[in-house]
Parts: C-alpha cells; sequence; structure tokens
C-alpha cells in the first residue's frame, strides 16, 4: 500500500483531479476501503475500471458468460460499490465497466450480440446501479471492429 499512497500523492501533486483505478486484486487484496480513504482525504476523484474476466488473465475473454465468472465479478463488484456506498464516498464519479471482448475469437460479433452476452452485462450494470452508483460501459476495441452493443441500463 505504501507504494500506491506514494504513487496517489504524486498524481496529485502533479495537478490531476483525479484517478482511474483498475480493480484488479484490490478486493481480494483487502486494500478498497484504505484506496477510497486515501482518496478522498488528499481530494482525488475516482473511477473503478472493471473487468469480469481480468483482461483474460484469469479467466479466458471467450467463457464470458459463465455462472463461475459472473459471480466471481459480482462478489468483487458488491465489496467496491458496497463499500462505497456504506462509507458515503462521494468522489467515486462512477464505475467503469469493460466489454469482456474475445478478441482471439474468431466469431466475436456474434458472440457480442448473442443473447446471453447482453444480459449478463445487463444483469451485472444492474447490480451496480442497485448501490444507486453511476455506471459505464468501456471498450478496449477498435468500435469500427468490435461493434459493441449498446445498453440503455447505463448512465
Amino acid at each position: 500500500m505504501t507504494e500506491i499512497i506514494a504513487d496517489l500523492v504524486l498524481i496529485k501533486g502533479m495537478g490531476f483531479d483525479g484517478v482511474k483505478i483498475f480493480y484488479e486484486y484490490i478486493v481480494d487484496s483487502g486494500i478498497v476501503e484504505p484506496l477510497l480513504n486515501y482518496t478522498r482525504i488528499i481530494g482525488l476523484k475516482v473511477i473503478f475500471a472493471t473487468h469480469a474476466t481480468y483482461w483474460n488473465s484469469i479467466y479466458p475473454n471467450i467463457d464470458f458468460p459463465n455462472e463461475t465468472i459472473v459471480n466471481d465479478y459480482k462478489r468483487q463488484l458488491g465489496a467496491i460499490c458496497g463499500n462505497i456506498t456504506a462509507n458515503g464516498y462521494d468522489h467515486v464519479l462512477f464505475i467503469a465497466i469493460y466489454y469482456p471482448i474475445p478478441f482471439e475469437y474468431e466469431h466475436v460479433v456474434e458472440k457480442l450480440n448473442s443473447q446471453e452476452y447482453l444480459n449478463a452485462l445487463k444483469d451485472i450494470v444492474n447490480y451496480v446501479k442497485s448501490f444507486g452508483l453511476k455506471v459505464s460501459l468501456d471498450t478496449e476495441g477498435d468500435p469500427n471492429v468490435y461493434a459493441v452493443p449498446l445498453l440503455p441500463e447505463v448512465d
């Protein structure tokens, strides 16, 4: 946590108003609360960037959605969102959910537009919104190549 605090102080000292925190491992490492508390103390706004499959490093993107991935993602989102709302952390602007795009999959467009995929995303978005937080859906892929479906549920 010492290195993270040093980075946050540096970011603030450079004149930035906020940070995008990619959430990998912060829940299981137990640093959600310290991160939220410290960013509030030093006056940094926060966006949490989240990804159900940890960018293909924990779960293969192609496996989204399956029950294991969705449940683990909701567990981690619940820990983050619950902490934000329980402690009144109003410096968190929104939760960014990245589309789990299986770039290596030849039928990526069909996968992205499947009803199962859309239903899982809607479920995840609505879960975050149930905490009273704003949600965005973000993508890493070229939207001209990987046309992701837009969901009206997002902010």
